[in-house]
């Protein structure tokens, strides 16, 4: 049905340089690359001025306006300029499907944002055909915000992990990410289980049988975690996510779930987060109401328990490093549309 299928790919450095943008982003367009999607590359290095002239340009010249196309944005943009072009381009083709694939919502996530500028987050995503959206919670966030049109429910971010699934393990739980959001961490007590910690932004000290490994690319990150859980925790407190972290947690779903999930390891992650239901139901690994008492919690899985989670999250590896989700998405997305003509 479409000619013509195309996905932003953003560059943040140098015209010369490979993409240097967010692995979530990065690996969806190596995904679609795959199932004939075009990259059209946008540069958000240049001065507003130079933007300005050579926005339109670029665009022009990378996507063939005068046939039936598919658009994917990526969202967001670290330019409202380059933003409001491309919404405007496609828009004004009636040739065009456009879709909006949410990675992050300022209105969700920004503590302090003022209310015109969610109104203008709201009216900007409206703008599209349809929406790819984390989650069933996002999806209501977003309907009782204004949203009207179609959504489509993601649930995990593909993730491109060519490293070997291990069957050992050194920790009983990895902790990956940026440590900026993770001061729980300094309160955190573990008697008879190990805590591996990757990432940027190290704390000054951590608690027993909690050991700091280092910071590393997405790329080589996988060989490194070494655990049989992965925690999905962030904000201040063992008790409960806390703070703003916490409250994005409600509605989004965090990369580093699809960094465990794709290297085979089960996750824990927080009760009342949004994936936390998604997670438990396909049997993905546990959700806690609080980090207090996680040494017992650990104890009582049997390894009877623990192999079965293994499997299913063997099972959605496989599914993760072949770019399922964001495929199969935007595919049910592509039949609606040919149903529609």
């Amino acid at each position: 049905m479409f000619m013509n299928k195309y996905v932003t790919n953003f560059f943040y450095g140098g015209p010369s340089e490979k993409n240097a943008g967010p692995k979530a982003k990065s690996d969806v367009n190596l995904f679609l690359n795959e199932d004939d999607f075009k990259n059209v590359d946008i540069h958000l290095e240049y001065k507003k001025i130079v933007k300005l002239f050579l926005t339109d340009y670029q665009l022009k010249k990378q996507i063939d306006l005068n046939n039936k196309g598919i658009f994917i944005l990526q969202y967001p943009l670290d330019s409202k300029l380059i933003s409001n072009r491309i919404k405007k381009m496609i828009n004004d083709n009636d040739k065009f499907t456009s879709v909006c694939l949410i990675h992050d919502l300022k209105g969700l996530r920004v503590e302090d944002i003022d209310e015109e500028s969610k109104i203008k987050e709201i009216d900007y995503l409206n703008s599209f055909d349809y929406l790819i959206v984390h989650n069933q919670s996002m999806k209501n966030w977003l309907l009782n915000r204004g949203i009207s049109v179609k959504m489509f429910i993601l649930n995990l971010f593909d993730y491109n992990n060519p490293c070997e699934i291990s069957d050992s393990y050194e920790y009983d739980i990895v902790y990956a990410g940026n440590l900026i959001k993770a001061n729980f961490l300094k309160e955190l007590k573990l008697n008879s289980h190990k805590l591996n910690v990757c990432g940027v932004n190290e704390l000054d000290h951590y608690p027993d049988n909690i050991i700091y490994n280092g910071s590393y690319s997405p790329e080589e990150l996988p060989r490194y975690l070494n655990a049989k859980f992965g925690l999905v925790w962030d904000g201040d407190s063992i008790k409960n996510c806390s703070g703003n972290y916490g409250h994005y947690l409600k509605y989004n779903t965090p990369h580093k779930i699809s960094l465990y999930l794709s290297s085979g390891i089960p996750v824990i992650v927080w009760k009342d987060s949004a994936m936390s239901e998604y997670i438990v139901n396909n049997n993905f690994g546990i959700s806690v109401d609080s980090l207090e008492s996680i040494d017992e919690i650990l104890d009582s899985i049997s390894i009877k328990e623990y192999q079965s989670m293994k499997d299913s999250v063997l099972e959605v590896a496989n599914k993760l490093r072949r770019g399922f989700f964001i495929k199969s998405t935007l595919n049910n997305i592509m039949e609606e549309q040919k149903n529609n003509f």
